[in-house]
């Protein structure tokens, strides 16, 4: 009959190393379902990035356009003052799409890091599960082999 609390003890510890085990690889599965999201979130930042670049730039293109065509109706040659506010609002609006640029790739970053942390907690996930499936084990074999007959002295 001593038997049987040890067959509990150890079927203790073997569902417990099991629902460890299992556990961490729910959580490692849904840390690497994150990874994927924030790796989606980075392209959809340097995509969105690129498009707003290239709206700006439309966009200073016709106020480009429309200073050259004020200047023209104006019957000022574009040359001297004229030329120069034309240049800098070009070097302004260079500027701004490589702020633009810029700030996309700060964002891609920042979910690539999100991503990067999400896979590095889906292996701290795992190992810990298997360091607590391991405790079990040797806690119910120690617990078994304490209520065994042969240990007592």
């Amino acid at each position: 009959m001593a038997e049987l609390p040890i067959f509990f003890a150890i079927a203790s510890a073997l569902f417990s190393a099991v629902g460890a085990i299992s556990q961490a690889g729910q959580q490692a599965s849904a840390e690497k379902h994150n990874a994927k999201a924030a790796e989606r979130n980075a392209q959809i930042a340097r995509q969105q990035a690129a498009a707003d670049a290239e709206a700006q730039q439309r966009d200073a293109r016709k106020r480009i356009g429309a200073q050259r065509a004020a200047i023209g109706a104006s019957g000022v040659g574009i040359e001297g003052s004229p030329l120069d506010a034309l240049e800098e609002s070009a070097a302004n609006a260079e500027l701004d799409r490589q702020n633009i640029l810029y700030r996309g790739r700060l964002r891609e970053i920042g979910y690539q890091d999100e991503s990067s942390q999400a896979l590095y907690n889906a292996g701290q996930a795992k190992s810990s599960g298997y360091m607590r499936a391991g405790s079990a084990l040797l806690g119910g074999a120690a617990k078994a082999f304490s209520m065994s007959p042969s240990a007592s002295p």
